[in-house]
């Protein structure tokens, strides 16, 4: 019964969870003058996004700016654009066009955008499936100490998605995962009766 309960969890987990809008942040102080760094314009698209700091809430102009930025090189720009384009919020909803975004994104440095590369492949959402290369990019997102991303490569570990079955990879990975914050490892460890120790490794936010 816990192998079960332990395994249905990390399935859904795995299979439904994508980082959402609500893990970007960015400072949306006011910035001024007509030469605006890529930073800057994807800070006031925030504002139009979530309509804050005295501005109505207009996902087109939100769209416009993210644009703007993205062509400037802002990594968070193109995440954003990304999830626009797989949620199809105000657009289209274009997997394919999604993923473009999410490698430009990622080339940057950006976990959020590897881990949801990581997604498409283990889910096959716009690219054709594949465990070996989920795994790739979880990895890459969990170096970057991304809690879902090592969830997710606990439970691969745990399931054997595509790799020899490692419980104790499966335990290390959840670890990792626990000490960067996320409760759900936390929850899946308890299950195993496996005691969690801090193993230095910090959660770099957006």
């Amino acid at each position: 019964m816990k192998a079960l309960i332990i395994t249905t969890v990390l399935i859904l987990f795995i299979c439904f969870d994508k980082m959402s809008y609500a893990d970007v942040s960015a400072s949306s102080s006011e910035v001024a003058g007509s030469n605006l760094s890529g930073e800057e314009i994807f800070s006031e698209a925030i504002k139009y996004h979530h309509g804050i700091d005295g501005v109505d809430q207009d996902l087109k102009k939100a769209i416009s700016l993210y644009m703007q930025a993205a062509k400037l090189g802002n990594g968070k720009a193109l995440l954003v654009l990304g999830m626009f384009y797989d949620k199809g919020k105000v657009v289209t909803k274009n997997q394919e066009e999604a993923f473009k975004y999410y490698m430009q994104a990622a080339s940057k440095g950006i976990s959020e955008a590897e881990f949801n590369i990581g997604s498409m492949y283990y889910s096959g959402e716009g690219v054709e499936q594949s465990y070996s290369k989920a795994l790739e990019w979880f990895e890459r997102s969990a170096s970057k100490g991304n809690p879902k991303a090592a969830f997710n490569l606990g439970g691969m570990y745990y399931n054997g998605d595509g790799i020899k079955q490692d419980e104790s990879k499966a335990k290390y990975w959840l670890q990792v995962s626990s000490s960067n914050g996320n409760p759900a490892a936390a929850l899946i460890l308890d299950f195993f009766g496996h005691d969690i120790e801090p193993i230095g490794r910090d959660l770099n936010n957006l």
